[in-house]
């Protein structure tokens, strides 16, 4: 049902299910990385900074999905700004790839692919 109705944008019905799911008990972080997909423009950084009103604590297993998200819908050079410039989460392989795999799939710049290859290198990842 979230999905359905973030498909077709009704992202206030979609978090009013998503409060009475938290309310029973059957609401998690991957359901509200589901909404995340879906609502991933510069808005979904800020619906990942609110898993803690909603509840949760945001941990280094969802924030890959967060990127997976932001570089699946085309934002990658938001979701490179968020990996760069986040103090919560460490630098790790897996951030680093996914947003290096969006970015070659989406800006298809191999210029830019090396720059990004040698933030890595000097973060030491």
């Amino acid at each position: 049902m979230l999905a359905i109705l973030a498909k077709h944008r009704r992202f206030h019905a979609a978090r009013a299910l998503l409060d009475e799911m938290r309310r029973s008990s059957l609401a998690s972080p991957a359901v509200v990385l589901l909404l995340t997909r879906h609502y991933c423009t510069a808005r979904a950084v800020a619906v990942f900074r609110a898993l803690p009103s909603l509840g949760f604590r945001p941990s280094i297993t969802e924030f890959p999905g967060l990127l997976n998200a932001l570089c699946r819908y085309k934002n990658v050079q938001d979701a490179e700004h968020l990996l760069l410039s986040s103090e919560e989460f460490p630098f790790e392989t897996k951030s680093f790839n996914i947003v290096l795999n969006g970015g070659c799939n989406t800006v298809c710049s191999v210029q830019e692919a090396k720059m990004f290859w040698s933030a890595m290198e000097i973060k030491d990842i």
